[in-house]
């Protein structure tokens, strides 16, 4: 955004100027207070600027009708629906849902690489936003016949993408939750198979104990680096974890 346009935004949410659009007479539904307010809402180029009194260039009364934020589907499977992107947003679009994060795992299952292409190019510029968690279970196991097998190396490129958020329904063998496991000195061998920053941490995906596992690492200070294929070392205290004997299926003690 050029420098002159944000400041006659932010002009025009101080109230100093006049807003593009004004929606007089809302009631607003505040996701922050879980309250219905009363109030204008100023809109300038496509940006809300603000919630309050307000005058516009143009003003539309909505004579109390309900607004409320656009509605965020945060886990699906667009593929289900038997419905390619633009005809998915008109479904949905319709009823409050602004933006999906979908999971395409069951056409990538059948058409590897293909599918997830055909995926993310059928769903861009679409009014409705729909960002992509990878599929990392393809096949779900070792006996699936679905005709598919994408691995670690062959969705790095993806993450480029900034509609790729991250990696998604990662499947964990080993009970442990990820904020409890430990990466230091000492502990279980493990390896790093996917490296994700999200937000204020890290979440990596890594191979140990036979299965798969799952941990957070906040960030302290610059971020943390933990490239694919780097060895590890994990450890968690017994009161978050259960181990259990394979003889008796008794739970041993730490």
């Amino acid at each position: 955004m050029q420098s002159d346009e944000l400041k006659r935004r932010i002009s025009a949410g101080r109230g100093d100027a006049l807003a593009d659009l004004v929606l007089k007479n809302a009631r607003i539904v505040n996701v922050f207070t879980d309250e219905i307010d009363t109030a204008d809402i100023a809109i300038s180029g496509n940006s809300i600027v603000g919630v309050g009194t307000y005058h516009g260039r143009k003003e539309v009364d909505l004579h109390g009708k309900y607004v409320c934020p656009g509605l965020i589907d945060g886990h699906i499977h667009i593929e289900s629906s038997m419905l390619c992107g633009p005809a998915f947003e008109q479904a949905v679009l319709p009823h409050g849902t602004t933006a999906v994060v979908t999971d395409p795992h069951e056409i990538s299952n059948v058409a590897g690489l293909e599918g997830l292409d055909f995926m993310l190019e059928t769903t861009k510029n679409l009014t409705l936003s729909v960002y992509f968690m990878l599929p990392s279970c393809v096949p779900a196991t070792d006996l699936d016949e679905s005709g598919a097998v994408l691995n670690a190396e062959q969705l790095r490129p993806y993450y480029g993408s900034p509609r790729v958020l991250g990696l998604a329904e990662q499947q964990v063998t080993v009970g442990v939750r990820p904020e409890h496991v430990i990466i230091g000195q000492s502990g279980i061998p493990a390896k790093v198979d996917v490296s994700e920053m999200m937000g204020s941490s890290v979440h990596l995906h890594m191979s140990a104990l036979g299965g798969d596992m799952i941990a957070i690492v906040p960030l302290n200070g610059e971020a943390a680096h933990y490239p694919m294929g780097m060895d590890v070392k994990l450890s968690f205290g017994g009161h978050v974890a259960h181990v259990f004997s394979k003889d008796d299926n008794k739970n041993l003690e730490w």
